[in-house]
């Protein structure tokens, strides 16, 4: 029988991660499972071409730690066995490593419902992340939810 004991939930700390942030933490209550938390930023260095991209690099990460670090503190204080982690990378492929080296059983994702050329140009890591993983991942669509109650 499969078993949910690891829950990764990649965050991207759009304004969505409030609505789904009570799903999570229900899946991770129901199940007794540990909640990773990843924050993949985009790694510059191969944007950079001719230019020195370090620092600017340097900036986006320690911005995304500091949001993690409000995040830890603030609505997931005194999440026991909470794991959260800021990587620098493609966010897919960074996604699918951490779940892979972490055993983790379930990856939860908002999605975003971009459309035409801006999905064109982002593309979907829900949509990629579904495709790609060896485990189930739930998307959860933040702008059609009631909020639970």
């Amino acid at each position: 029988m499969w078993a949910i004991k690891q829950i990764l939930w990649p965050v991207d700390f759009s304004p969505a991660l409030e609505r789904v942030l009570p799903y999570v933490l229900g899946l991770a209550r129901t199940h007794g499972a540990r909640l990773h938390l990843l924050h993949v930023t985009m790694d510059l260095e191969q944007c950079a071409g001719l230019y020195d991209l370090g620092p600017m690099q340097a900036g986006f990460l320690e911005g995304a730690q500091a949001k993690m670090d409000a995040l830890c503190q603030g609505p997931l204080a005194g999440v026991a066995g909470l794991t959260a982690l800021v990587a620098c990378g493609d966010p897919v492929e960074k996604i699918l490593a951490y779940a892979q080296a972490q055993g983790i059983d379930l990856i939860v994702v908002g999605t975003h419902g971009h459309k035409g050329l801006k999905h064109a140009i982002l593309g979907s890591v829900a949509e990629n992340l579904v495709r790609r993983s060896p485990v189930p991942v739930l998307t959860i669509n933040p702008h059609r939810l009631a909020a639970p109650g």
